[in-house]
């Protein structure tokens, strides 16, 4: 801890007074403790800040023993000529203690401002003083010794000075009170570098504020602020013109440059960078501060001097971190990145692709005194000759410069090359063909004392004769002379396939056959030679796309095939062996499980779904719902000949009913269809779910209970059933499906009664009988012969006690849900001549003179919901004659038509129910 001596300042001001004519007291004078008049006070002095700053105003504040304002004094700037600065003068003002605090204001910018404080203390009746930057720093420090270290100001001010000495190496003391800071070294311009003043106003002032801020609390300034000052100094130095071509001098190229602030100072960032610049053998000097932005850089000592403006100390530039450095006694030319760079001696500027007059007089001394004549040297490929006269004269012949020599210029090339190889590899010597060698990346041979440019391969397997026509370099097989068709000649090397340098045969019995070196494929192949019908077969290389292991294995490629490697699927496609997608894979075949030879008419279940191996496509067909539903039940229920009690299905995705069938090789499962006549199913109304899993009685008939009702399936064939009886509420119901409708009737009967034998006929039944047999008569028309109606002939088929009634009770026959259908309705009814209903019958005999020979004939008539009057219903009248005779011989077989029925009608007409939809 720094020991001074404290001492207390007490400004006892002796004073005198007077009385003003007003009573006010008049000071007359103030003397410190001292004896020393302070008061009044006359003050001049110099602002002496850089001339690029612009000062506005000076205040003037007498303090206190703490330094704390007590009067203030604005001054105006004094802009006449004080030695061309600007000035300010304080005459004979009063103050109240002899130290004085003065505040110079800077314009900052357009619309700020800066100001820069200093203390003065007054000892005699006139000072003069200068402000300047040191002793605004100063300031700072004597105001953190007085109020934090209880200084008094004197012991303050001195230690302050010191301290700013120690940095700045300026006595700071005599600037404060001397004339001022009327010239330019760098001692007195350092506190603007520190404080950034090249940058802007804004950033200098800144930065003034942590300098001084620094310097108050330490006495010092922190190693931080010097080397950020010293970074960004050192930015803005630059390569410029020193006025001598071909030389640069280095300065700093900023806006401070006007005012002198643009030499390099060594001193400056040797303190800041804590690094030494040697004066005794300088060459280069290297940064070694981790804060700093050019940590690791050199600085580095050129030898030219222009006249003392320069230090001859620079940063050493990217281009010589990457090619070296090109100092004032360096002689040097180096290639980079394509471009060619020469250091001239007595220069310092790397020249870049300078032209080649320049380059023969840069670098290359002269012909004549070094080359001799007959001498050869390149430059840039360029051929020149040292020619000499006989008076002694020689001058670099330019015949060839910038041109390129090619081995058309046979002479010229070949003692060219000759002269570049010796110079660079020595003389050649050989009787035949001798060494072989690589020179400016052209590979050449020592041919009859002269080196003799050859090929790559010719380096490598040497010449090609008839003893030696294959050769192998770098894993890789070479052939001359023998190997034209694979693009050989007499002295030329080219690439041959292995089997071919091993002299393996490629012909028609080993075609696709493929052969292996060093992980290299070989493939035979054959290709028609064009206009012939000869074919010929050579090796090819397998670029690494085919050389996949089904090719490589020889795998016979065949449609769709399909083969797995280190889990990896290859497909036959077209001939051709390739990598399988993802997206053309099935999950199960990622996993292997591939279609082929081995499993073909497999079936395979993945995730509810049925793919079976086919064999003519080599691939996994996906089974349709028809297709694969005897799988699923196979799977679910269980195979057909070992269930117990059997059942039919509705299998919603294919649309149809499944149930055991046979077929040759025993029961199995079989679409079963569930009509008694083609395309007459079960109705769109119903769910046809749920007519599965029903009973199979006896493998005759299907019981299934669909809502209320019980249908009964006669089995009509192997795989087909045919409904023909419904149960409701326990009445049992002839039924039938017809174009999508569910008719239901009487149960028949089964009798055949004589018509005229059943009792009990309605008063309508005599008048509709007669028109019946009327129409019965014209219906059996034949050629010209009708045959009459004989009662005796007439039966009532499959009758039983309700098979005929009249209108009343039929409307009461239908059960709920059903009812008596309307003409329209009827029409849909499919109406079989016996099936389902008990017909009327009548056969007759006729004579057979016009190959009329009688027939047999069953009416069928049915009651509609379509009243003709009060005592008329319209009824439907099917007829069907089952000879060839029967109705009108030239129309169908069967018609129907409606006729008019008396309501009472009874017997003759049936009853049939429709389901209501």
């Amino acid at each position: 801890m720094r020991k001074i001596v404290k001492s207390v300042l007490l400004f006892v001001s002796l004073w005198l007074v007077a009385c003003s004519d007003s009573g006010e007291e008049v000071v007359f004078a103030r003397f410190d403790k001292n004896g020393y008049q302070f008061s009044p006070a006359s003050l001049q002095g110099t602002i002496d800040y850089l001339s690029t700053m612009e000062p506005l105003s000076v205040r003037i504040m007498s303090v206190d023993k703490d330094l704390n304002p007590v009067d203030t004094i604005d001054l105006p700037i004094d802009s006449s000529d004080h030695w061309e600065r600007k000035a300010f003068d304080l005459t004979s003002q009063d103050v109240r203690y002899p130290v004085l605090k003065i505040v110079t204001t800077f314009k900052d910018g357009e619309k700020s401002k800066k100001e820069f404080s200093q203390y003065y203390r007054l000892n005699g009746s006139h000072y003069s003083i200068s402000l300047n930057i040191h002793m605004s720093l100063v300031a700072a420090r004597v105001e953190y010794l007085v109020r934090e270290e209880n200084f008094d100001f004197s012991a303050a001010n001195d230690s302050a000075l010191n301290e700013l000495n120690e940095i700045f190496k300026v006595y700071a003391k005599t600037i404060g009170y001397s004339s001022g800071n009327n010239n330019v070294d760098f001692e007195n311009l350092m506190p603007y570098i520190f404080c950034k003043h090249e940058v802007s106003d804004s950033a200098f002032y800144e930065n003034y504020k942590k300098v001084r801020e620094s310097f108050a609390k330490n006495g010092f300034v922190e190693s931080a602020i010097m080397v950020d000052a010293a970074d960004t100094w050192l930015s803005t130095f630059k390569r410029v013109e020193s006025g001598v071509k071909g030389k640069l001098s280095y300065a700093s190229i900023s806006r401070d440059t006007a005012v002198g602030i643009k030499a390099f100072e060594s001193g400056f960032f040797g303190l800041a960078y804590g690094m030494h610049f040697p004066t005794q053998y300088p060459d280069s000097v290297q940064i070694k501060c981790k804060s700093s932005a050019y940590d690791g850089k050199y600085f580095i000592y050129d030898t030219y001097d222009n006249g003392g403006f320069d230090s001859h100390w620079r940063l050493k530039d990217s281009l010589e971190d990457s090619i070296g450095i090109c100092i004032f006694e360096t002689r040097s030319i180096v290639m980079y990145k394509g471009d060619e760079y020469l250091c001239r001696e007595e220069s310092n500027i790397w020249e870049k692709n300078v032209s080649q007059k320049e380059l023969l007089s840069g670098y290359y001394q002269d012909c004549g005194t070094y080359y001799e004549d007959g001498s050869v040297i390149f430059v840039r490929d360029s051929l020149y000759l040292c020619e000499c006269e006989k008076s002694g004269s020689c001058v670099w012949n330019d015949k060839y410069a910038g041109k390129e020599i090619t081995e058309k210029d046979t002479l010229v090339y070949a003692k060219a090359l000759d002269i570049k190889a010796s110079r660079k590899l020595g003389q050649c010597y050989s009787s035949g063909y001798g060494d072989r060698k690589i020179f400016d990346s052209l590979y050449v041979q020592c041919i009859g004392r002269s080196w003799t440019k050859i090929d790559s391969l010719t380096y490598y397997l040497n010449r090609c004769t008839k003893d030696r026509v294959t050769g192998k370099h770098l894993g890789v097989y070479y052939g001359c002379r023998d190997f034209a068709d694979y693009g050989a000649g007499d002295t030329v090397w080219t690439e041959i396939p292995a089997p071919v340098y091993r002299n393996v045969i490629c012909d028609e019995k080993s075609l696709k056959k493929v052969e292996e070196d060093n992980g290299d494929y070989f493939i035979c192949e054959s290709k028609k030679v064009e206009g012939s019908d000869d074919v010929k077969y050579k090796w090819r290389k397998l670029d690494s796309a085919e050389a996949i292991p089904p090719v490589v294995n020889m795998e016979t490629c065949e449609v769709h095939l399909k083969k797995m490697y280190d889990g990896v699927v290859y497909k036959c496609y077209y001939g051709v062996w390739s990598v399988a997608k993802d997206e053309e894979l099935l999950p199960f075949e990622k996993e292997g499980e591939l279609c082929s030879e081995q499993n073909y008419w497999a079936l395979k279940e993945y995730e509810g779904q049925y793919y079976l191996c086919e064999r003519d496509f080599n691939h996994w067909e996906k089974l349709d719902a028809h297709s694969a539903a005897r799988y699923v039940y196979r799977d679910s229920i269980g195979t057909c000949d070992t269930l117990s009690k059997k059942t039919i299905i509705w299998n919603e995705k294919a649309a149809e009913f499944w149930g055991c069938i046979t077929k040759n090789n025993g029961p199995t499962w079989g679409v079963v269809t569930m009509n008694a006549i083609m395309n007459d199913t079960i109705p769109s109304y119903f769910d046809k779910n749920k007519f599965s899993g029903g009973t199979i009685v006896n493998d005759s008939i299907y019981k299934v209970a669909v809502d209320e009702y019980e249908f009964w399936f006669r089995k009509i064939s192997n795989d087909r059933f045919g409904l023909y009886r419904v149960d409701i509420s326990g009445i049992t119901y002839s039924a039938y499906f017809s174009r999508d409708n569910l008719f239901i009737r009487g149960k028949q009967g089964t009798e055949s009664v004589p018509l005229n034998l059943i009792e009990n006929k309605s008063d309508g039944f005599d008048a509709f009988y007669t028109d019946w047999k009327t129409r019965s008569k014209d219906n059996s028309e034949c050629g010209t012969l009708k045959a009459e109606v004989d009662d005796a002939t007439v039966f009532a088929y499959n009758f039983s006690e309700g098979t005929y009634m009249d209108l009343e009770h039929a409307r009461q026959y239908c059960p709920e849900g059903f009812h008596i259908p309307t003409q329209s309705e009827i029409s849909k009814a499919h109406i079989s001549y016996i099936d389902n209903v008990s017909p009327i019958m009548w056969s007759y005999e006729m004579d057979g003179g016009e190959n009329c020979p009688g027939d047999s004939a069953a009416y069928n008539i049915l009651w509609t919901s379509d009243e003709k009057d009060s005592k008329t219903q319209i009824c439907l009248e099917y007829v069907h004659f089952f000879g060839r005779s029967g109705y009108k011989k030239s129309e169908a077989y069967s018609h129907e038509y409606f006729v008019d029925c008396p309501k009472d009608l009874y017997p003759m007409v049936q009853t049939l129910c429709i389901k209501d939809r």
